[in-house]
């Protein structure tokens, strides 16, 4: 790059009238602007691999997450929600009226009731069905090897089973074992088997 910086005090000392434009000396300002204040050049080198495979990691952990997020986000939201619950418990209740602990069951709360865990529950079986698959089929279309889709699907895989896996704690925790039939969580090695036919 040109850097046209130390032209400046050349043309600053032309107007304090410091040098005199036509001088027959080595005074004179136009000769000293030609030989002294020409550009500078500038070498700067940009890595641009560098910057290619941090912009790559950046998408492809974006990727992860916009499909992890599109096939479990419910769960995502509910399990935000037990933790806000269980964290109010722990803290004597401070939320509650009168400063009393709120000691209902899990279950008792409106938003863990096991209708809602079952709806819950649904959409993310309907998003493994349908979104899911249809994310990976587009993911095939760009990336022909096997070796990258997996580079990519495979922490999918593992954020998806890592939240089934927190709600099958829940159910056995908190919930009774008809609640937790009627909810309809695909068990680990159902799971397991239906990404394994998306992969």
């Amino acid at each position: 790059e040109l850097d046209f910086t130390h032209m400046r005090e050349h043309l600053r000392r032309i107007v304090r009238g410091e040098t005199h434009l036509f001088s027959m000396s080595s005074n004179n300002a136009i000769v000293g602007l030609v030989t002294q204040g020409g550009p500078v050049v500038r070498e700067s080198q940009v890595d641009s691999k560098k910057d290619l495979e941090k912009a790559l990691k950046v998408t492809c952990e974006e990727f992860i997450m916009t499909c992890t997020k599109l096939t479990v986000e419910p769960m995502l939201s509910f399990i935000t929600k037990v933790t806000a619950v269980k964290v109010a418990a722990l803290q004597g209740g401070s939320g509650a009226a009168g400063g009393e602990s709120d000691s209902r069951r899990l279950r008792d709360h409106a938003f863990a009731a096991p209708e809602k865990l079952a709806e819950i529950v649904q959409s993310v079986n309907e998003a493994l069905d349908t979104k899911l698959p249809t994310a990976v089929g587009k993911m095939k279309l760009y990336l022909q090897h096997p070796n990258t889709r997996n580079i990519l699907f495979k922490p999918i895989q593992s954020n998806i089973a890592e939240a089934h896996g927190q709600i099958a704690q829940l159910l056995e925790a908190e919930y009774t074992p008809d609640d937790a039939a009627g909810i309809g969580l695909l068990g680990a090695t159902e799971l397991g088997q239906k990404l394994d036919l998306l992969s």
